[in-house]
């Protein structure tokens, strides 16, 4: 399914405005009149298309619905994908422990022969050598003569492989100040019978995986975490979408950044290309005694008013400034990536 937030570059939270803009913009750059190449015409196809869906409300509704069903589809494949893996692992562990419980039995019956075999033999050679046999072997033939009693019974002093318990697979949604911070949530059961209590973490992200157990019973929790619209949760730390001018882009800056205490100032080099990320050390998620990082991902966001004078005019001096196509390098084709 075609993300049509990410082909405008939008987030999902976008208002009418930022949408319409960011089409005007995209239009006029992959125009089939400015860009007669084919691909970048198919590229202005599915834009307006994209278009077409988001700034029409009612399309824009149903277009939630669907791409919020279709992530849950992905989200649930990831989900059956690990139950297989963990159903395969426990058939493994469950042979496992057959063999090794019946390789105990053997050995018990094995040295029970050999026993009875130096009893017979130390008796055709004279009193003296029975007598150490009997102090030696009788309170070890005693307890495997116990045993395999205790196998007829049904019972066995030869400690048991315990049998995998089962498990079930719980999803659980959080927003994003939960997964910073760490939140207890109250999570119903398959069965629908009662709920658990579940501690939370901070510092989780999209796709975290906590086992539990509860009842004798092992718990597969993955996490979700909402969507925000400057703040994502990442395995490496948070990050946070920080808008910068064109001019600030090119020629640096140094901007004011929010923590989860308070707002320090980040130098941004000169030359910074939109998507770059710069590492804060030592301001993300507190784990007991040490602290998480935080990543500044720098985006330039170019003036809202294209149509102010003079505009297009200065846009048009930066194209002298590139000495090469900026897609020069991209492929025609992402099926060759894979040859």
């Amino acid at each position: 399914m075609l993300n049509y937030y990410e082909i405008l570059g939008l987030n999902t939270s976008a208002t009418d405005s930022e949408i319409r803009r960011a089409y005007r913009i995209l239009a006029r750059r992959y125009h089939p009149d400015l860009n007669p190449d084919k691909h970048e015409s198919e590229k202005f196809k599915l834009i307006a298309q994209a278009y077409d869906t988001l700034n029409n409300a009612e399309k824009r509704k149903q277009y939630d619905i669907d791409l919020d069903n279709f992530l849950q589809q992905s989200f649930q494949e990831k989900i059956n994908a690990y139950k297989k893996r963990q159903e395969a692992s426990d058939k493994a562990a469950n042979t496992r422990a057959r063999e090794r419980y019946f390789k105990a039995q053997q050995a018990d019956i094995e040295a029970m022969k050999h026993l009875h075999e130096m009893k017979n033999k130390a008796q055709q050679k004279g009193d003296e050598i029975t007598n150490k046999v009997k102090k030696l072997g009788q309170p070890v033939l005693s307890n495997v003569v116990s045993k395999l009693r205790n196998i007829r019974k049904g019972k066995s002093n030869t400690p048991k492989q315990q049998l995998p318990v089962p498990f079930q697979i719980i999803e659980i949604s959080v927003s994003v100040p939960e997964a910073i911070f760490g939140v207890r949530k109250a999570v119903e059961l398959s069965d629908g019978n009662r709920k658990i209590n579940v501690k939370i973490p901070a510092g989780v992200y999209p796709g975290t995986i906590l086992k539990l157990r509860s009842d004798n019973r092992n718990l597969v929790a993955i996490i979700r975490v909402a969507r925000h619209p400057f703040i994502s949760m990442h395995s490496k730390g948070i990050v946070v979408e920080m808008p910068v001018t064109i001019a600030e882009a090119i020629q640096g800056a140094t901007i004011k950044v929010p923590t989860l205490e308070e707002a320090i100032l980040l130098k941004v080099p000169p030359g910074t290309q939109s998507g770059t990320e710069l590492r804060i050390r030592g301001k993300g998620v507190r784990n007991n005694e040490s602290r998480g990082d935080l990543f500044a991902r720098i985006m330039i966001q170019v003036p809202s008013d294209t149509e102010r004078p003079g505009l297009k005019d200065k846009a048009e001096l930066f194209k002298a400034d590139y000495d090469q196509g900026v897609r020069k390098s991209m492929p025609d084709n992402l099926g060759n990536l894979i040859e």
